[in-house]
């Protein structure tokens, strides 16, 4: 790496700490009737997600010289997270939607001869700004064994715990296998095939449906497909914002991300928990939704340290924030009897 990349580098913590303290990130959306998109008596809305994936999420990825190997680490770092941050939920009574992928489902696989999944669709080889593909094929890495003896690639244990959890949790989709959503990778019968596959492997927790969907490494496609299969939300993540969801043509509400709750390189102590007590004050400030996303593989301090502050406040403040998954957010905005008629042209504002 050149002097001149390495010097970029070092500045990109402190030029992302100075937009933040300018409250550039996340850029407040204004919607002059907010008051329709949150219930009484709130003055906010605050929405987690997680991205649920294990050992599915990174085995590709670019990131890496052995991605295999990051994979692995990542879903040994999630395994061990996960117990805490349900703990943590349920101490403060913070509902998440699990956005899973639908072979953690499943309590153990059986290759067909040779071949795993036989019965489902392939993508060919590809490349995104996040994976690389090159490999024989896409179940290559899948163990054909079951969660005791391969943890790293099944999660029914967890989901148990998910859905046994006081707090009403939601679990939506995050395909079955962590696949490339966009069209020109992913055809039509493959994500009709994968939407099949997560529904019939989360059926056997007693799960009949599911209606929040995130496209793995948020490539977005096949909107018309997810709403054809009774999906009624996605996220993106072109920019954090401090907003609220915004009806797609396909049919769905589309969520954007305000922040990610991960650890940030070169940033204090106090800074990691500011970043979102700060984002959150915002929201209060200006009336709008703060939705934060995470991977359970983050970084354990997140969990450790940060999160239980977090949540500790939003307890504290859980009469002016209404603390919602995006299932139960949407029901409500379809049902309410003012129907959200969003402002048009909106820009972004600092505050």
């Amino acid at each position: 790496m050149s002097w001149l990349a390495n010097r970029k580098k070092s500045l990109r913590p402190a030029a992302r700490q100075l937009k933040f303290m300018f409250n550039r990130d996340p850029a407040i959306v204004p919607e002059k009737n907010w008051r329709s998109f949150i219930k009484e008596p709130y003055e906010a809305v605050v929405i987690f997600s997680a991205d649920f994936e294990l050992a599915w999420a990174w085995r590709y990825t670019k990131s890496s010289p052995d991605p295999l190997k990051k994979t692995l680490d990542k879903a040994r770092t999630e395994r061990e997270n996960m117990p805490l941050i349900l703990d943590l939920c349920d101490r403060y009574k913070i509902p998440v939607t699990w956005l899973t992928v639908g072979h953690l489902f499943l309590d153990s696989c059986t290759p067909e001869g040779m071949v795993h999944h036989a019965s489902m669709p392939r993508p060919g080889q590809f490349e995104n700004d996040w994976w690389r593909f090159g490999g024989k094929d896409w179940y290559e890495y899948d163990p054909g064994s079951d969660y005791k003896a391969n943890p790293l690639w099944y999660a029914p244990d967890l989901v148990k715990n998910i859905l046994g959890s006081p707090v009403e949790h939601e679990v939506g989709c995050h395909t079955f296998s962590h696949i490339d959503c966009r069209e020109e990778v992913c055809t039509t019968e493959l994500f009709d095939a994968e939407l099949r596959a997560s529904l019939e492997a989360a059926s056997r927790h007693g799960i009949a449906s599911m209606e929040s969907f995130v496209h793995p490494g948020h490539t977005i496609g096949h909107l018309d497909d997810l709403y054809r299969h009774g999906y009624t939300n996605f996220r993106t993540d072109y920019r954090n914002t401090l907003g609220f969801p915004v009806h797609h043509p396909s049919g769905l509400w589309e969520f954007s991300t305000s922040l990610e709750f991960e650890y940030v390189q070169g940033w204090s102590e106090k800074m990691q928990l500011e970043r979102f007590l700060r984002t959150f004050r915002r929201a209060l400030k200006n009336h709008s939704m703060a939705y934060t996303w995470f991977h359970p593989s983050m970084n354990p301090y997140m969990v450790q340290k940060v999160m239980p502050k977090v949540f500790e406040w939003l307890d504290e403040h859980r009469n002016r924030i209404w603390i919602v998954t995006q299932g139960e957010y949407i029901q409500w905005l379809n049902s309410n009897s003012k129907k959200p008629v969003q402002s048009q042209g909106h820009q972004t504002k600092e505050s």
